[in-house]
């Protein structure tokens, strides 16, 4: 039971790796604070999974089981700010904390008319769909990217039924929202840069999305948005390679060959970054050159010895599994 150490912990997101220490400390005997910067717990799990994937009473019923341990859970609770830093926490009586902030946003992706409105981003839009949030998308929607994520988004975008679904969660989560509209969507392409054969894609979504009636264009890299004044299509030259001959990605172009596709909405979904608006310089946590948490890889501890972290903010886009091990 919790309460038997007088030591207290302080965990950094209410994801799955977040959740996952915060239930074995509790047990463990520890005082557990959660802190999580956004309106639900659960992280990808209630943010960034599409609602046909899993059922949202399940998520509930297991952070629940967390919960009822004696975890405290803070919402809108984000840490960094004044008041609630990693320093101000300690004085607080603090003395050990866990990051598992995750990878909670998407990478940009650097051409003309990127910052046209109608420009979206993979989380982001799912992150919008899964709280219920109004989503106008237009009769086409044109998705970047050839990974899991993209066809999360794409197959998000093209379900009618899931605005029902994202409705019932709203008022489950008590977000004051309207739900996701996408009446109105008759299209959905998905293009990326790969062939078919080098899509990093399971196989099973790409079967399934074209089943499902997603336009898959292969073998192609955007050089441009285009619009005059919100988005009205995107520009692509063809991509002759992914890949140097050392496997590392450095894409080449013909960059004569074009094709322009028309769409109303386009969401980037070429991949995931970490924030870390919650760390300051003088918390002194060291990153790696991948822009991520630079950690013991036996315990897990940071570059700061009461500091440590665990997920995809140490070990990039992984799954849930993954994530729950490390916690």
């Amino acid at each position: 039971p919790q309460g038997d150490y007088p030591e207290k912990v302080a965990v950094v997101g209410a994801g799955v790796a977040g959740l996952t220490v915060a239930h074995d400390l509790a047990q463990s005997g520890y005082q557990v604070t959660v802190f999580e910067a956004g309106l639900v717990p659960g992280g990808m799990l209630t943010t960034g999974v599409p609602l046909f994937r899993l059922p949202r009473e399940l998520v509930r019923r297991e952070i629940d089981a967390i919960l009822s341990l004696g975890v405290e859970l803070r919402l809108e609770s984000p840490v960094g700010v004044p008041g609630r830093t990693l320093e101000d926490l300690r004085r607080e009586g603090y003395q050990a904390f866990f990051i598992g902030a995750g990878l909670q946003a998407s990478r940009r992706l650097d051409i003309p008319g990127a910052d046209l409105p109608g420009v979206l981003h993979g989380l982001e839009f799912l992150k919008l769909v899964n709280l219920g949030q109004r989503v106008d998308l237009g009769s086409r929607v044109l998705v970047i990217g050839g990974g899991n994520v993209a066809f999360d988004v794409a197959r998000t975008a093209l379900r009618r039924s899931e605005a029902e679904e994202a409705e019932a969660f709203r008022v489950t989560a008590d977000v004051a929202r309207t739900a996701a509209r996408r009446q109105g969507v008759s299209e959905v392409h998905v293009v990326c840069l790969e062939s078919l054969a080098e899509m990093p894609a399971d196989a099973i979504e790409i079967d399934e999305g074209q089943h499902e009636g997603l336009k898959l264009h292969t073998s192609l890299g955007p050089r441009a948005i285009l619009g005059n004044g919100r988005v009205e299509g995107v520009e692509f030259a063809r991509c002759l390679s992914v890949f140097d001959s050392e496997r590392r990605f450095s894409p080449t172009f013909e960059e004569t060959q074009r094709k322009k596709i028309a769409a109303d909405t386009v969401i980037m979904a070429i991949g995931q970054r970490a924030e870390f608006n919650f760390l300051r310089p003088e918390d002194g946590i060291e990153l790696t050159g991948r822009g991520l948490i630079k950690v013991d890889p036996e315990t897990l501890q940071t570059s700061r010895q009461d500091v440590f972290a665990g997920g995809d903010v140490v070990l990039g886009p992984r799954l849930f599994i993954d994530a729950i091990a490390s916690g």
